[in-house]
Order: C-alpha cells, then structure tokens, then sequence
C-alpha cells in the first residue's frame, strides 16, 4: 500500500516527463529546465566508461575534483543499465526515484519513532509538498526571490542532484539517531552511523547539518539527564567557554574547521560524561569506515583542497519567519504543551542545530546559510504534524490544518500547472534528437575524444557540455573546471581550443579566466595552412566537435570550411557535429601519444621514408624550461620551438628530452606538426 501510494505521488510530480519518456524513449532529450543541475549530471560517468577514473571532472573524465558525486554515480550507473544519456536519465528515471525513495523511507523512519501511521504520512507529505506558507504568499500564488533562494523540496527535489539526495536521507538520518539512542540496539546504531558517512559521499552540507544535529541533540540529552543542578551549570559553563575560546583565538570567527573540531570535541566529552560506550563507539565507528574511501581520497589530495571560503546568502530573520511562519506556530504550540519529553528533545536539537547553521555567516563561517535555512522544513514539518495530531486544542488545530489544506492544495494545483521555480522540463524538438542520437551513434563507433564548449556565461556553456557529453561515449577535449583540484591541465586544453576558435568569449564564472582573451604568439612563426591546426587535434585521437546551441555553433559553424571538417549532424539553434580531418599530405607526419610505465606521455610517428624532418611545435610555456637543456638543435623564440633532426625510416619516437616530455604530459603544448624539411618553407614563416 505504502509503494503504491509513493509510485502515484511521484508520477504526479513528475507526469511531463514520464509522459514524454513513454512516448519517445530514453534517448530523446528530456531534462529538467534548471540548467545548472543539467551541467552536473555527467560527473561519474567517466566511472563507468573510458578513462575509467573516480573524482574526476565530469567532462573530460581527467582531471581529479573535490566533489561529492555519489548522486551523479548514480544517475551514471542507472545510464549505463539503461543505455540512456544522464541528462535524461535525471529528470526521467533518478527523479521519480527520489521522490518514491522520499515518501517511503520518510514514512518509515517516522513511523519507528511515533508509531502512528497517520501523522508519520502528514509530516512526509509536509516535507515534500509545503513551501511558503506566508498567506500573502499562499494568495497571490506569485513566486518571490526568498522562494528562489529557500527552494525547498517542493520546488527543488526533482532537479535530481546531491542536495536532491541529500533531502532524502535527512529524515532517515535524524530518525535513526533518535532510535539509536533511544533503543541502544546495534541495528539502529549501525544505521544511524551508515546514513551519516553515506551523506559524507553525498552532499557536504547536508553532513553537517547531521554531524550538527548529532552534537546537539547528546548536548541536549547530556543537559536533560543530569539530575543534578550544579554539574548541570558546570557542562553550561563548559561548552560556552570552548566557544567563547575558540571565538577569541579567531579573532571572533568561527571556520568551518573550528566548528567541525569543537563538535568532535564536544562528541567526545558527552561520550565521557554519559558513559554510553556502545552507542558512541558503534555509530561513529561505523560513519567513519562508510565514510573512509573519501575521507582517504581528501587525505591523499590535503594540499590542493581550496579554502573555505564565504559563499552564499544568508536569510534575513524576518524573511525567515514569513516563509516558515505557519511551521513556527505549530513549533510554538508544542512549546506550551507537555509531550514525550524525549521526542521534544530530539525535535529541539534537530531544530535548534539547523537554525544555528542557517545563520552561520553571523558567527564568521560564510558557507550557504540558505541552504540550512531549507533544511528547516524538516524539523519545522514534524512540528506541525504533530502538533495536528494533539489531542488538546483543537482550535488550534483546525486553524493550523486548515492553514495547511490550503498551502498544499496550493502547492498540488501548481504541480498539475508546471508553476515550480525550478522543477519544471525542457523537452527537445526532432531536430534535436536526432542530433543527440548522432552524437550518441558516431562517438560509439569511433573512440577519441570531443570538443566540448567550455563555459562563457555560467551555466550555458557547461550545460551545453553535459549535455553533449551525456549521449557520447567519448570525453571531452575541455574539462569541467568547476571543483577542481589543479588546474594546468584544464588551462593548458584551452590553448588547444582558443588556437582554433580564438574568437569564443570563454569565462570561468568562479575563477574569472578569460583563456580565449590570451594573445597567442602569431609573429615568431607564421602558418601558411590553417588545416596544419589538425595535426593537434589527431594527436589527442580527437574524433568529433560538438555544439549544443550558440555561441559555439556559429564558430563550428564557420571553422568547417577553414579547417576541412566535415558536417555529419545539424540543428537549428547551433547544433552541429562535425568530423575533423588531418591534412592528407605525405609531407607531414601523422603522430600520436605513447604512454610509459609512470603516465608521462611520448609522441611516436610512423616515417615512410627516412631524411630530415622538422618539429615545429608551440606552447604558452617554453620560458619555464630550462632551454639550455632542450634538443641540441632547437631554436626557441616566443611560444615557438623549432626543430630538425634525422629519422629513420620505422615507427619510433620523436626525439624529445625530460622537460619537453613533461610539458607534453602535462598537456603543455597548442600546436605541433612534423613536416619533411624540404617542404618546410610551403608551410610556415619562421622568423628566428
């Protein structure tokens, strides 16, 4: 009965899309329209297909991240099973999925608390379908930026991300640790500890907010079985001075790692103070083996983590009050009645821990307080339900259920009118998916790699690239550069890209880089043949460019017959995908990488006929080489290096030292060609 109810809930929330998937299948672009939840979607599918790589961006597979992708494993595990683009798979199979998972083991981790079916449905329900329930809000039906910025479930869980999954185990998480103090049964121990390293994987913040509750609620339990009033001053006294200490030596800042410490810190003296060895040793122990691949992997990665740093919006408290105020009538009820003092405890810490985070850019921290300003939902439903579900004052309770029919039918009728902020669909044209199944078939039959459009107006340019990326089977040339851990390799690509498509506007939202905006040394060499830029592209085996809109579809568009390329697919708005080709003269040598032992890269070429050749090549950093020590023969002037040397005939590698070959390892290089020396002159103008 419960999966049945869950299964019709969670078509209804998401019947557009279900509706265009039993129509036209996985393979047609179905997304949801919030773009930036699109550009997320590919992080670990390169997991599941070549290079193979965990924790690495999501668009080249290559380069390693700090992200929490347990969510995107999943949506890439599921396309893999399927055989189906993520993008689509988020919104048409992951989706739903959470929705189910949410209604159901919400219901059930309730239910193991109050033991009342009813109420543990209403708070589900509450959680997942209430919103703003300010009455102006309630009337007027028109969305406010405070419901942008506090995109509760409701409005938000469809978008299938981290945070998406994150909400699901929010109520499991909180529940299990009441059961597992409340019982002191392994069981609910090992589940309390499991939910909470499985959050360590999936979405950062969410972990800290349990982490938090969890601190919070052994203080409260801590402060409510001392029986006596003096040690019950002396723990007050305590915590206080370990903040106010704390606060001091910041200089009246609190960072993310100071709080994370004095939360470890308090765990540890609670566990002193109670005495309930079994409860601390089993949950924690079991958090921290669920929690260990990631926690080994940042260990390994320390010194390139970034800075904790302010982001973020913090909510007025006014603005606040509004959104939830219906929810803080209920919580204010419960004040004033006498319940089950264990389950009040509980309720107040998980309350009182997220209201702290929510703020956390007054007491110095900085870090999305909006986001645990969402996360009151939880809390603040189970208040509500269980004060309708009090045997007392029963205006009360007409008035608060009343209040709440209307916020829900609200809700429900926007739902059946696709009025969510964010939890609505883009549906592709024809012309669209048959451009997507041509990525999807001509990068399955030709293993190489793809030119992804790098970002230029956040975030277009990425969710153009998942998009791509979603129905390729090959990575993409331009890496994610959102999370990452360092970043020569990905600035090193965009060399490569800008020197085709110099006019592209790249920016990186979040670091400010212009790549494109570069000038490349075009003095110290000139090159007579464009279609020469190829020989770069067929030594990174580079099969396909792709574009999923515009800007870069107009410059594709316009570097076709510049380079030589070839049109395979096409559709209006910027859709192309052409086929590179390499310059089919004798005179110039096709190469490609060879890989040692230690992952540096080598460049082997095939000579049909021995003499001299020449190796022009180019990079933005030849003056961080020692050029003393390069070749022998070689002339460097500006970003270029020359150099003629005799082959035999064979395969064999390119005469190159140490420091060239770890410039090329590194992806340092834009351009190269070898080219018979004879025939040089027909080629270039080299002016040193």
């Amino acid at each position: 009965m419960l999966f049945a109810f869950a299964a019709i809930i969670s078509y209804a929330l998401h019947k557009p899309a279900l509706t265009e998937l039993s129509k036209n299948g996985l393979l047609w672009p179905i997304t949801s329209s919030h773009q930036e939840g699109i550009s997320l979607s590919t992080y670990g599918k390169w997991f599941f297909y070549a290079p193979y790589h965990y924790l690495t961006d999501a668009f080249s597979g290559q380069i390693q991240v700090f992200y929490n992708f347990a969510s995107d494993l999943i949506i890439n595990g599921l396309a893999k099973l399927f055989s189906g683009p993520a993008a689509t798979v988020q919104a048409t199979i992951y989706a739903p999925l959470l929705s189910f998972s949410f209604i159901v083991l919400g219901f059930l981790s309730l239910n193991s608390v109050f033991n009342n079916k009813a109420l543990s449905l209403v708070i589900t329900l509450v959680a997942l379908l209430g919103s703003n329930s300010y009455p102006y809000a309630l009337a007027s039906r028109e969305w406010a930026g405070i419901d942008a910025l506090l995109h509760v479930p409701f409005h938000a869980l469809g978008l299938a991300t981290g945070q998406s999954l994150g909400w699901v185990l929010f109520i499991p998480a909180i529940c299990t640790l009441y059961k597992a103090r409340e019982t002191n049964k392994y069981s609910w121990m090992l589940a309390s500890g499991a939910v909470l390293g499985l959050l360590f994987h999936v979405h950062t913040l969410t972990f800290i907010n349990i982490f938090f509750i969890h601190v919070f609620y052994s203080i409260f339990e801590v402060v409510k079985n001392e029986k006596s009033k003096n040690r019950k001053i002396c723990i007050f006294v305590f915590y206080t001075a370990a903040i106010l200490i704390t606060f001091f030596i910041n200089n009246s800042r609190m960072s993310l790692g100071n709080a994370l410490m004095l939360g470890i810190g308090f765990t540890i003296a609670n566990a002193l103070i109670e005495k309930k060895w079994k409860f601390y040793f089993v949950t924690y122990a079991t958090s921290m083996i669920v929690a260990l691949p990631f926690i080994w992997y940042l260990i390994s990665h320390r010194h390139q983590l970034p800075i904790d740093a302010a982001t973020g919006s913090e909510i007025g408290p006014i603005e606040l009050l509004k959104f939830y105020c219906l929810y803080v009538v209920a919580l204010m009820v419960l004040v004033f009645v006498k319940k089950d003092s264990n389950i009040s405890n509980w309720l107040f810490a998980v309350f009182f821990a997220t209201l702290l985070l929510s703020f956390n850019a007054s007491w110095g921290w900085g870090n999305h307080p909006y986001r645990f300003a969402i996360h009151l939902i939880f809390p603040l439903s189970i208040a509500l339900g269980w004060c309708i579900f009090i045997k007392s004052h029963v205006v009360v309770r007409a008035l608060l259920a009343i209040w709440l029919i209307i916020m829900i039918g609200a809700n429900a009728y926007d739902v059946f009118n696709w009025k969510r902020i964010y939890q609505n669909y883009t549906i592709g044209t024809v012309q669209e998916a048959e451009f997507y199944k041509s990525v999807h078939s001509n990068t399955n039959s030709n293993p190489g790699l793809i030119i992804n459009p790098p970002e230029f107006q956040y975030p277009i340019g990425s969710t153009q690239s998942a998009m791509i990326l979603s129905y390729s089977s090959n990575p993409g040339l331009i890496p994610d550069y959102r999370y990452m851990l360092e970043s020569s390799i990905f600035k090193n690509r965009m060399d490569i890209f800008c020197n085709l498509f110099p006019s592209y506007p790249h920016f990186n939202y979040h670091t400010g880089l212009r790549s494109c905006g570069i000038p490349f040394d075009e003095s110290s060499v000139v090159m007579k043949n464009q279609y020469l830029k190829n020989t770069i592209l067929d030594l990174y085996s580079v099969r396909h460019v792709a574009s999923a809109g515009e800007p870069f579809g107009g410059i594709v568009r316009s570097s076709i017959q510049k380079y030589g390329w070839r049109t395979i697919a096409t559709a209006p708005g910027g859709f192309e995908l052409v086929e590179p080709r390499m310059l089919e003269k004798d005179d110039v040598l096709r190469l490609h990488f060879s890989f040692a032992s230690d992952g540096k890269k080598s460049i082997k070429t095939t000579v049909e006929k021995s003499g001299a050749y020449t190796l022009v090549l180019a990079s933005r950093n030849l003056d961080d080489l020692n050029t003393s020590e390069i070749l022998k023969n070689a002339k460097i002037k500006g970003h270029w290096l020359v150099n003629s040397s005799n082959l035999d005939a064979g395969h064999q590698d390119i005469p190159l030292n140490e420091e060239l070959i770890d410039l090329i390892s590194k992806d340092g290089i834009y351009f190269i060609a070898l080219i018979n020396s004879k025939k040089i002159n027909e080629y270039f103008e080299i002016n040193f």
